[in-house]
């Protein structure tokens, strides 16, 4: 238990709810909406008035105010505005009082106890939403405001370790395709370019119940990446695959050995010996399959469509070098997620002893 006084929310702060018509506000107005709030309270995108064509009313903030997203409050909408502006009413500006600062209210509410609990007091099957009510009746530690300040820049700086290494993960991921780009970007001229159809024959994966999609050790791989996994070996080696059908329409990756794969993506079968697996994905991912998609219903991709994309195709070695590269950047991207995993663990053990008064 906390060793300091506890005390409601709502007798320490209180929710801005005064709307404002967007159609008495400059169009430059800069507007929040959830999807401008990533899980766990990054703001990674804006809009304004006029671009979002906003009609219906909405919450004023500023830079004195905490944002929390009250609908699904398990994804820890929980933000820290740097300019005022407009939010989503699905938004509620949190204003704290003289007895609680902003950075520490904001820690407070992203802890993963405060999240529990929000999600267990939210209403509605389909989508939760938690009350100004309800959110203003959960309880506060309140230690003085220099302890507060104190705890609030522990937990910042250890929060600012996780952005780093969330913003190397990002990095890691793009660096794939642009070291192709960096590669094979300037070999139009050099190597010959021949159809899809002369290097790769599909054929679709099978079909495998969603309720069979749990509990095994072999991998299952849908569409878009791994989807489950499956308690039944398939002795096959690494397979290059594309998204079949919907919004994972030709997304491109290479599975892991002994994997399933599902009725919602091709299967290559690579046909020339002189074709690397791992340059071909990156080919493809470069060619953006997604164009030659049929578009009547929801997309859809099958092999006779992509069979004639033009695939560049530089000597053996080279592809092995990329292949080389590419085995490299994901061998330091294991490394910093296995960090970022200790980063995660740590910032949780933080947060359970700030708010207990332990550190």
């Amino acid at each position: 238990m906390s060793k300091w006084a506890r005390e409601k929310l709502g007798d320490v702060a209180t929710i801005d709810r005064a709307t404002v018509n967007p159609r008495n506000l400059p169009e430059s107005t800069y507007y929040l909406g959830l999807e401008h709030i990533a899980r766990g309270g990054e703001i990674i995108a804006s809009s304004t008035v006029g671009d979002a064509q906003l009609s219906s009313n909405k919450f004023h903030f500023d830079t004195r105010h905490i944002l929390y997203g009250k609908l699904r409050p398990n994804l820890v909408k929980v933000a820290n505005p740097t300019r005022h502006g407009v939010c989503s009413t699905d938004i509620l500006p949190v204003l704290p009082g003289e007895r609680l600062t902003r950075h520490y209210l904001l820690h407070y509410l992203r802890q993963p106890s405060m999240v529990s609990l929000a999600s267990s007091r939210a209403s509605g099957a389909n989508l939760p939403r938690l009350s100004p009510a309800e959110l203003l009746s959960f309880t506060v530690p309140l230690p003085p405001i220099e302890e507060q300040r104190r705890i609030a820049s522990i937990l910042d700086e250890a929060d600012a370790i996780r952005a780093k290494r969330r913003t190397q993960l990002s990095h890691l991921d793009k660096l794939p395709l642009e070291l192709f780009h960096q590669r094979f970007a300037n070999t139009n001229n050099t190597h010959p370019t021949i159809p899809l159809s002369d290097i790769a024959r599909w054929s679709s994966g099978k079909f495998l119940p969603a309720s069979k999609q749990a509990g095994g050790d072999v991998p299952v791989y849908g569409g878009n990446g791994i989807t489950g996994t499956h308690d039944r070996a398939m002795h096959k080696p690494r397979r290059l695959i594309v998204g079949r059908v919907g919004a994972n329409c030709g997304a491109v990756h290479v599975t892991r050995p002994n994997s399933w794969v599902t009725d919602n993506a091709l299967v290559a079968e690579i046909l020339r010996p002189d074709v690397d697996i791992s340059y071909l994905e990156y080919a493809l991912r470069s060619a953006d399959l997604n164009q030659y998609s049929a578009q009547s219903g929801q997309p859809s991709i099958n092999g006779a469509r992509i069979s004639g994309v033009p695939i560049r195709l530089p000597p053996l070695e080279a592809q092995e070098s990329f292949a080389d590269a590419l085995r490299e950047i994901r061998a330091e991207r294991d490394r910093v997620a296995k960090a970022l995993e200790a980063d995660e663990e740590l910032f949780a053990a933080l947060q359970h002893r700030a708010f207990r008064g332990e550190l």
